[in-house]
C-alpha cells in the first residue's frame, strides 16, 4: 500500500502516483490538481545553489530579453502610467536581478528578493503595488507556505504575476523539459491557479501561456466576489485532462531523463 503524502499546496493526503523514473516520483493532487515531486527528492539547498549560479541571466542576449519581457508587458498593461508612487517587489530575483533592470526602463521601481542571492533585511516586511515572481514558483518546496507569504505582501488592488510553465492536458509529461531540471518540484495546472485565487479571494487570469496574473481585492469585495468563473474552453480543459491522466499508465521509465 503506498503510503499517504500530504500536498505542499493544499495540504489533503488524497494525491496519487503520477509519475516515476529511476531516481525521482512525482505525486498527483485530486484536491488543488497540483503535481509535486515526492519531497524525499527534493534537491538539498547546495544543489538548488549550484543550479541556480550556472543560470545566464544576460540581458545582452535578445533571446533572455524577450523572454522576460513578455511578463514585463503583462504586469505593466495593469500597472497605471504614472509609477512615481507605486512600489514593486521581485520575489526570487536571483544572481542578477533583471527583471528589475527591464521594469525600470518602463519607469517603475523594485526591491528584490531572494533566499540565495538577495536576502533584504526588509523586503519582507513591507507590502507593495506589485509584485513579480518569474521561473520561480515551481522551486517552491511550501507552495503553502510561499503564497501565503506573497499574500501577505499584497496590498489591497495589488497585483501578482507569476510567470511559470503550466501543465497543459496536452503536454507529456515524461518528455516534458521541465521536470528535468532536479530544481523544479512543483507543477501548476490552470486549474491549480484557480484554486488558488479562490482560497486567497483573488481573481486570476492568463493573459499568455506561461503566464499568471493575480489581483488581490479589497476585503470586503473579494467577500462577495468569486473567482473568476470557469470558461466552457476551461471546463473542456480539465475533462481532457482526466482522460488523459486516466489513460496514464504509472510505471518506472527505463531512463531517467533528469539533468543537473
Amino acid at each position: 500500500m503506498c503510503e499517504a503524502i500530504n500536498c505542499p499546496l493544499c495540504g489533503t493526503s488524497n494525491s496519487k502516483l503520477f509519475h516515476a523514473t529511476r531516481k525521482r516520483q512525482w505525486r498527483d493532487c485530486e484536491n488543488c490538481m497540483l503535481v509535486f515531486t515526492d519531497p524525499k527528492y527534493y534537491p538539498t539547498e547546495e544543489e538548488e545553489r549550484k543550479r541556480y549560479a550556472l543560470h545566464e541571466n544576460d540581458l545582452e542576449d535578445a533571446g533572455y530579453r524577450n523572454f522576460l519581457m513578455k511578463l514585463v508587458d503583462s504586469i505593466c498593461e495593469k500597472l497605471p502610467a504614472s509609477s512615481d508612487n507605486l512600489t514593486g517587489l521581485d520575489f526570487g530575483s536571483g544572481p542578477v536581478a533583471a527583471l528589475p533592470k527591464l521594469m525600470q526602463t518602463r519607469g517603475y521601481k523594485m526591491t528584490v528578493y531572494d533566499p540565495f542571492f538577495a536576502l533584504q533585511d526588509d523586503s519582507l516586511s513591507k507590502t507593495y503595488d506589485f509584485i513579480t515572481c518569474c521561473e520561480v514558483a515551481e522551486h517552491f518546496h511550501a507552495p503553502a507556505k510561499d503564497f501565503r507569504l506573497l499574500d501577505s505582501l499584497l496590498r489591497s488592488g495589488s497585483w501578482l504575476a507569476v510567470m511559470t510553465s503550466l501543465l497543459e492536458p496536452e503536454i507529456q509529461f515524461s518528455t516534458w523539459h521541465y521536470p528535468r531540471d532536479i530544481t523544479h518540484v512543483v507543477f501548476y495546472r490552470r486549474q491549480t491557479m484557480q484554486w488558488i485565487a479562490q482560497l486567497y479571494g483573488w481573481t486570476v487570469e492568463f493573459p499568455k501561456p506561461n503566464i499568471t496574473i493575480f489581483q488581490k481585492l479589497d476585503k470586503e469585495i473579494s467577500t462577495n466576489t468569486h473567482v473568476n468563473k470557469q470558461s466552457s474552453s476551461d471546463k473542456r480543459r480539465r475533462d481532457e485532462d482526466d482522460d488523459r491522466q486516466a489513460k496514464i499508465v504509472h510505471s518506472v521509465d527505463k531512463e531517467d531523463t533528469d539533468v543537473s
